[in-house]
């Protein structure tokens, strides 16, 4: 999906496959993307009007051993609160001698 004005200036999800776009509500000057795959997940906001981009935030869990990705972000209407989620992936390795 790739977010972009409409020629109505409101926000729009457009799917890259081609289709019907998708109205953002509540999106009139800013809007906070993250790039998956990403560790920390940068969350970068941009201003609608400019176009310029800032970095918000880096998201990272304080322990990131084994993190695959960074899933969805929240973020509330003030952006002072958020949450995110993400995948871990742990396994164990055993070393195993003498066996006949």
């Amino acid at each position: 999906m790739i977010a972009a004005t409409g020629p109505d200036r409101k926000l729009y999800l457009y799917p890259v496959a081609g289709g019907d776009p998708r109205p953002v509500s509540g999106a009139e000057r800013e809007l906070f993307v993250i790039r998956r795959g990403e560790i920390p997940a940068n969350v970068v906001r941009i201003d609608l009007a400019t176009g310029k981009r800032t970095l918000w935030k880096a998201l990272e869990p304080a322990d990131s051993a084994g993190i695959d990705t960074i899933g969805r972000v929240n973020l509330s209407a003030d952006t002072k609160n958020y949450v995110y989620s993400y995948v871990r992936t742990l396994s164990d390795l055993y070393s195993v001698e003498g066996l006949k």
